[in-house]
């Protein structure tokens, strides 16, 4: 039986992710959460739900205790807002994830991490009809994308000294879960739900801006497939390999619905500016080293979050 620790469980990723791997015989999971009232999980076989702050050590250590694997998804903020506050922005993640590695490092033993990073934050533009490979050029052009890219060379660097091997994912843009109508991320989830409740839609800055989007039934597919390492340490890239852009989106979702979106327009900030106009993956490595492929067309899967946001 192998026992693999998930943290931000009860979040966007997390809250699938626990749920697809529960259905999977041999793997038992510990759910680890900062507030068990925000988990919303069923007790279910296979799953032990646990609270804690991975920004203390001692609940750091005592969630890594007899673990094979972590899977770390943790992370508050997004692109957009994650410039607000700097140093609490990376109390927040970054410290908190240097907290877990230590505890890593202090237990003594291999850990295997494998870590959320980001595909749509860290690469520089590509190009009309090109996609990023792991070593295209990156930009990290907010504090989101400047941690998720030191988690990685951090990960790199404790599978160098020898205390744990890693796997960093980086993720397109993910959807498939109906999310809070005000959320700010997660622009698929979002505005299912509001069309569902008959509110607008809310498109921030320029609507033009591409990016490749992955449903969660094939980034969870990834995760599965990364929990054993493939080396000390890898950056994989997990994407559909399309691009399509925000205006391009909301005429699929009028397509799918059948409701024509009232549309709420919200000027461009500093933050949403220097965000990257189009970010296509190229995920060829993951299906080499992996086995992984994306499986859920883009309309199926915005068919599957209307039926969910309907029924």
């Amino acid at each position: 039986m192998t026992r693999i620790g998930i943290t931000g469980a009860s979040g966007f990723l997390g809250s699938a992710l626990v749920e697809h791997l529960a259905a999977r015989d041999g793997i038992e999971i510990l759910a680890l959460t900062r507030t068990l009232s925000l988990a919303g999980a069923r007790p279910r076989a296979g799953v032990e739900w646990h609270e804690g702050d991975l920004a203390s050590p001692y609940d750091a250590a005592a969630f890594l205790s007899e673990l094979d694997c972590v899977v770390h998804l943790a992370h508050k903020g997004s692109p957009l807002t994650s410039g607000h506050d700097l140093p609490s922005d990376a109390s927040s993640n970054l410290v908190a994830m240097l907290t877990l590695l230590q505890a890593i490092r202090d237990r003594g033993g291999l850990c295997h991490v494998v870590y959320a990073s980001s595909g749509g934050a860290l690469y520089a533009d590509t190009r009309d009809g090109e996609a990023a490979s792991e070593s295209s050029p990156i930009n990290p052009t907010s504090s989101y994308a400047i941690q998720k890219l030191a988690g990685e060379q951090y990960l790199r660097l404790g599978a160098e000294e020898g205390w744990l091997t890693a796997t960093a994912l980086r993720i397109g843009n993910a959807y498939g879960t109906v999310l809070p109508a005000d959320r700010l991320q997660g622009f698929l989830g979002v505005a299912v739900a509001r069309l569902a409740a008959g509110e607008p839609l809310r498109l921030f800055g320029d609507t033009s801006n591409v990016r490749d989007y992955v449903h969660t039934i094939d980034v969870c597919a990834a995760f599965q497939f990364a929990l054993q390492p493939s080396s000390t340490f890898d950056i994989l890239n997990i994407g559909s390999g399309r691009g399509t852009s925000i205006d391009e989106l909301v005429d699929l979702l009028a397509d799918v619905t059948g409701h024509s979106p009232a549309i709420h327009r919200v000027p461009a900030t500093t933050a949403s500016d220097r965000l990257p106009r189009r970010v296509v993956l190229d995920a060829s490595k993951a299906r080499s080293i992996l086995g992984w492929k994306p499986t859920v067309e883009l309309r199926d899967g915005i068919e599957r979050l209307w039926r969910s946001a309907t029924r």
